[in-house]
């Protein structure tokens, strides 16, 4: 039996981040690390991770002076996972600027009069990738506001502004593209294109319930789900028919327990925007008889309402804190549309490979950039070029303040919350993380006892070792670089800590 459940709010909460590392450190002598000793301390870490045959790059510069202080296989083109997002969110701050917001339009055919639109309302989006639920409640709302109170005509979607390439490169290749973190990106785009899938125990002996958020007509929902006193054991299907998504649920749910929630992407973002938009018009009080379709705002159409999203600045505040694949492809293709319309994954890519070669020095021919959230062997890049950038956009003021804040910060917030809570790193350090399988990346910024910054990069290619064992090596590495008083080393600008780039 499927019924339907209390309504649950799809919230997103942009973490708020101070943009400097003003925190002062407690000073102890047992909190000092020398250079040698800090060497010391990465030759063993490195020699551990490579004992089952990983490859690892390490590099680490001082802001301040700009000196490379010490590489260990720096130089190696690597996998670096999701610190790919350290490229797609420097640039896309560079070329679209942090004040940037994505635009979604709403249009009339034909006139209001007497509460009725007589003809089709058309909705055309331009690549939001923050329109959640709220969001499409309150333009219904708004659009009632303005005297609606019934379309005669149809829905119509314009997703011109993007083309039709729904999934990055790597993404096609991912065994489990049912999961949220592979979802498909479009100019027209809701909850991250993903949908929420309940299933909550009644009584034992009694079917569950079962629902789906949103609950919108895109999705055809069937199945039954019987409540037991034993374990849970039920299963989620689903498929593309006839431009809907039919989703079959199947089994039994153990009762007392709180509702199940399965995350899944869809198969057709506009059609599932447009669908969903026509439910929430006709909860606000519209009624909408019209069928849905694809087509184009004509040049005599007359605009209601225009949605905008949160700047450029809180969107990558978002993406980089929680790693948020479809963020970082849906700027991709931004970028894209910056150089040409319909904004497309290769001009995306083309863009920020210029912004790489030209504002920050990389050489063609040294990396690859396939895609631009890290999914998947279609991205290599080495520990030095990611500190190259980071270097860079530390020192560029008109995103310096934005991207450092973007990332998370170790004990805190964002995929390092529950890392690094030691007092010399806790609150302070700043990082992107990235992971595949057998594969680990750390990046980011750490200050030091004397007021400098460290640019640092970690990247663990094929290991074999649990990921937990390599993620308490990355911790221990930016533990001590913490401690680490650059000023007294002596001939800084001369000085490298033991050297071997890989190259």
């Amino acid at each position: 039996m499927v019924q339907a459940l209390g309504k649950v709010i799809f919230f997103i909460s942009i973490l708020a981040a101070s943009t400097l590392f003003a925190r002062p450190i407690s000073d102890s002598a047992n909190d000092n690390l020398s250079f040698s000793e800090f060497s010391t301390l990465l030759d063993q870490i490195v020699a551990t991770m490579q004992k089952d045959g990983a490859k690892v790059g390490v590099a680490v510069s001082s802001i301040k002076t700009g000196e490379m202080l010490t590489e260990r296989g720096a130089g190696l083109a690597l996998n670096p996972a999701s610190n790919v997002k350290i490229v797609s969110s420097v640039a896309a701050l560079h070329i679209l600027k942090p004040e940037f917001r994505f635009k979604t339009e709403y249009y009339a055919t034909g006139p209001i009069r007497d509460g009725v639109l007589a003809g089709d309302l058309i909705v055309k989006g331009y690549g939001d990738p923050t329109v959640v639920n709220e969001r499409l409640e309150s333009v219904a709302h708004n659009l009632h506001f303005l005297g609606i109170q019934k379309i005669t005509g149809r829905i119509v979607y314009d997703d011109s502004y993007f083309d039709g390439d729904l999934k990055a490169k790597g993404f096609r290749e991912e065994r489990k593209s049912f999961k949220a973190y592979a979802a498909p990106v479009g100019a027209l785009s809701l909850n991250h294109n993903t949908i929420a899938i309940y299933v909550r125990p009644t009584e034992c002996g009694s079917p569950a319930l079962v629902a789906t958020d949103p609950q919108t007509d895109y999705v055809d929902l069937k199945g039954s789900v019987k409540t037991t006193c034993k374990r849970n054991r039920f299963g989620i299907f689903d498929h593309e028919s006839n431009g809907r998504m039919a989703i079959f649920v199947s089994g039994q749910v153990k009762g007392n327990v709180p509702a199940q929630r399965n995350i899944r992407s869809i198969y057709d973002p506009s059609r599932y925007f447009a669908a969903t938009l026509a439910q929430d018009l006709r909860q606000a009080g519209i009624a909408v008889t019209g069928e849905i379709s694809h087509g184009l705002v004509p040049r005599s159409a007359k605009l209601l309402e225009v949605d905008q999203s949160p700047p450029l600045s809180e969107v990558v505040n978002e993406m980089n804190k929680f790693s948020n694949n479809f963020m970082a492809e849906m700027l991709v293709k931004a970028v894209g549309a910056h150089l040409a319309l319909p904004g497309t994954f290769a001009n995306g890519l083309v863009e920020i490979r210029k912004f790489l070669e030209n504002r920050v020095g990389f050489q063609r021919g040294e990396y690859v950039l396939g895609n631009g959230s890290g999914l998947n062997e279609v991205n290599r890049f080495s520990a030095k070029q990611i500190v190259q950038l980071l270097t860079y956009a530390y020192k560029d003021f008109s995103i310096a303040s934005e991207f450092v804040s973007s990332l998370a910060i170790a004990g805190t917030q964002g995929t390092i919350r529950k890392r690094m809570r030691d007092a010399a790193t806790y609150g302070l350090l700043r990082a992107k993380t990235g992971t595949e399988h057998g594969i680990s990346a750390l990046s980011g910024y750490v200050p030091t006892k004397d007021h400098d910054v460290l640019a640092f990069s970690i990247l663990v290619d094929g290991h074999r070792a649990p990921l937990r064992s390599i993620l308490a090596l990355e911790d221990r590495i930016c533990g001590a670089l913490a401690k680490v008083r650059v000023a007294k080393a002596p001939g800084l600008a001369a000085v490298r800590l033991k050297t071997d780039s890989g190259s």
